[in-house]
């Protein structure tokens, strides 16, 4: 690949013939250095007896004439936008090359625009920098190219866009930045943090606890007031032997509704929350009355509520209860849940919009007012069944960074 030298160029400090030349003869050095097949500078009407100088100077220093260059002539030097918008430009024009920006020269704003521009593009920074005598010139034969490491930059940069991933929910893109990052405290507990909450979304919770009680995650410091109360959730939900854990599944299931609804995902939020209202109804009848809706024990039921339901057996023997007919039992039986259900004309209303959802039946899709108001009733009608669901959902937040 071809190689592109920018250069900013300035009129250098001191005496006016010699700052020139002696600036003049520092770029020279990082041209010799680098040997780039094409040079671009940038710099003022002023900065052109600077390339003028360097043009004389060139078969002393480089044993040759200057290579192939251009000169950008920069209107206002101490205006960002006319110092940066050039550079920025180039960079695009010279995408086929590699390109290094030197910075050794120009007024602050130029110097600070092109190394703005190294980090916003990746392109390698040097500088020119040598002994001074006691008016500010480099003395000659002391320049000394160096390149400028500045990934601390880039790994900042990259940290604060992983922790917009994390907090936004887009833990696949957090996982991918994280990994470009050179050099970060306790990286292994920020990777495996964002792999427990991303298992965690997908409903692994034995992943996800086992990840988040790892030595790595304990020791990441902005969560160690936080995830205790996941864990407490967690050991619930991951816990296969674990009974009585409806609430805890209701609580879960609603928070992932509403992440579903941050990220505008309506429909899928919306499918949630019908699965929870349903959730609801069957673990209410398991819980109360001992009765599985997978298949329904009429042995427990009185023959009156069998003939008002309509309860038959299909044709593997089984009675199978649907959602709004298992709420119609929790009302024959007396539930506060069910009675609730059964007179709160919206909420069915809001579960019929998702049946017509594109994830559903139909294909209309789901606004963001249905989605809020089905959220805000689900809620409303798990508190009839939880008294504790708010401090259960709490426990089942996700925290942002």
């Amino acid at each position: 690949m071809n190689r592109a030298l920018f250069m900013t160029v300035g009129t250098g400090v001191g005496d006016s013939e010699e700052r020139i030349h002696s600036l003049a003869h520092g770029l020279l050095q990082s041209i010799k250095q680098h040997r780039p097949d094409k040079i671009v500078f940038f710099g003022s009407e002023l900065s052109k007896k600077t390339l003028q100088s360097m043009e004389k100077q060139s078969e002393q220093v480089l044993g040759r004439d200057l290579p192939s260059h251009e000169f950008i002539l920069i209107h206002h030097v101490d205006e960002f936008n006319d110092c940066f918008i050039p550079i920025k430009d180039k960079i695009k024009e010279y995408s086929d090359y590699e390109v290094l920006i030197d910075y050794t020269s120009g007024t602050k704003t130029m110097t600070m625009s092109a190394a703005i521009s190294s980090v916003l593009y990746h392109k390698d920074l040097v500088m020119v920098s040598g002994s001074r005598n006691p008016s500010g010139v480099v003395n000659p034969h002391t320049e000394i190219p160096k390149p400028q490491n500045i990934y601390k930059v880039y790994d900042e940069i990259l940290f604060n866009e992983f922790k917009l991933y994390f907090n936004t929910l887009r833990f696949q893109s957090a996982i991918e930045t994280l990994d470009k990052i050179v050099e970060l405290d306790n990286k292994e507990g920020y990777h495996n943090l964002t792999l427990a909450y991303h298992a965690w979304d997908l409903f692994d919770h034995p992943r996800c606890k086992e990840l988040l009680t790892s030595p790595s995650v304990r020791n990441v410091d902005q969560l160690k007031t936080f995830i205790p109360g996941n864990l407490s959730i967690l050991g619930v939900l991951g816990n296969p032997q674990q009974k009585n854990k409806s609430a805890q599944m209701v609580a879960d299931l609603l928070k992932n509704a509403q992440r579903r609804g941050i990220e505008e995902k309506y429909d899928d939020a919306v499918a949630r929350l019908y699965r929870t209202a349903e959730l609801i109804a069957q673990c209410t009848l398991q819980d109360d009355f001992g009765i599985d809706t997978s298949d329904v024990d009429t042995s427990k039921l009185s023959d009156l509520t069998i003939r008002q339901m309509k309860l038959e057996p299909l044709k593997d023997g089984t009675i199978k209860l649907g959602m709004h007919k298992a709420y119609a039992l929790l009302r024959y039986e007396g539930s506060k849940v069910g009675i609730k259900f059964d007179y709160d004309k919206q909420i069915k209303d809001l579960l019929k919009k998702r049946n017509h959802s594109i994830l559903a039946h139909g294909i209309s899709p789901i606004k963001k007012e249905d989605y809020e108001k089905l959220l805000e009733k689900t809620v409303e009608l798990a508190s009839n069944v939880y008294p504790d669901l708010d401090s259960l959902m709490k426990k089942a937040e996700f925290p942002k960074l």
